[in-house]
């Protein structure tokens, strides 16, 4: 059993850093598949927490396919070759391509609806301008793996459709519909704890560490897209930087 280190001076809810920690010590191969855990109890008092502190974290793992139960023998880590990338990686590519394939997301709601002053500064917009606001959950081979929410500015994508997305990507059908050439993105990302909705829609439990994704898009000059994303804590974020881009020594 790997040794682990709970921070009480942090705003982390303990089983929020009993599951990231066991997480990592699974996927990176500290913990292999087979491994026993310790008896809840015995765990409990070693971490010194509640045991239905525990229990929210293996169970999180347990849903993920990390561990599992078996009656009257105890809890242990499963087999991971699917899980060796640690989640699907965002990268650089396909954080600006959105090369989505159909039915891979579910929607929550969509709307249009005046812009709030942070989207309309962020879209670059002025007073009373409307957009398309768009919340869906991204899923791989059915489980989520991202909440998105999209904001499109009607003025700039005038007669736009939620429908003209469920077959397309976003960008093909901005590109197709619009005759604009989608060049690049600005993107921000900062670790969050997932709120109570955000959380359920993920399938996880209110809490979890996960990554709050930002990013504007430009076509021809003009920003036509705000997408607010919500990633798990256990997924990997890369960035491919070109040379200029890299800081002088």
């Amino acid at each position: 059993m790997i040794d682990m280190h709970l921070n009480r001076t942090i705003p982390v809810p303990l089983h929020s850093q009993v599951y990231q920690q066991l997480s990592d010590a699974i996927r990176d191969g500290r913990m292999k598949a087979g491994d026993a855990l310790p008896p809840e109890p015995a765990l409990a008092r070693r971490l010194v927490i509640a045991r239905g502190t525990l229990r929210q974290a293996v169970d999180q793992l347990v849903r993920e396919g990390l561990l599992r139960r078996e009656r009257g023998r105890g809890t242990f880590v499963e087999a991971v070759a699917s899980h060796a990338t640690a989640g699907p990686a965002l990268t650089r590519q396909t954080a600006l391509t959105d090369t989505e394939q159909p039915r891979t997301f579910r929607v929550v709601r969509h709307h249009s609806r005046v812009a709030p002053p942070r989207i309309r500064e962020a879209l670059a917009l002025g007073p009373g301008a409307r957009v398309w606001e768009i919340e869906r959950v991204r899923l791989v081979h059915g489980d989520p793996v991202a909440l998105e929410t999209i904001y499109l500015p009607e003025e700039r994508l005038p007669g736009f459709s939620p429908d003209a997305i469920e077959e397309r990507s976003l960008y093909e059908v901005i590109e197709a519909d619009w005759g604009l050439t989608v060049s690049g993105a600005d993107m921000t990302a900062r670790a969050v704890l997932l709120d109570d909705e955000p959380a359920r829609l993920l399938g996880l439990v209110a809490g979890s560490p996960a990554f709050h994704v930002e990013r504007t898009t430009e076509a021809d000059g003009l920003i036509v897209e705000l997408r607010s994303m919500l990633l798990p804590g256990h997924h990997r974020v890369r960035l491919q930087m070109s040379r200029e881009h890299l800081l002088p020594d």
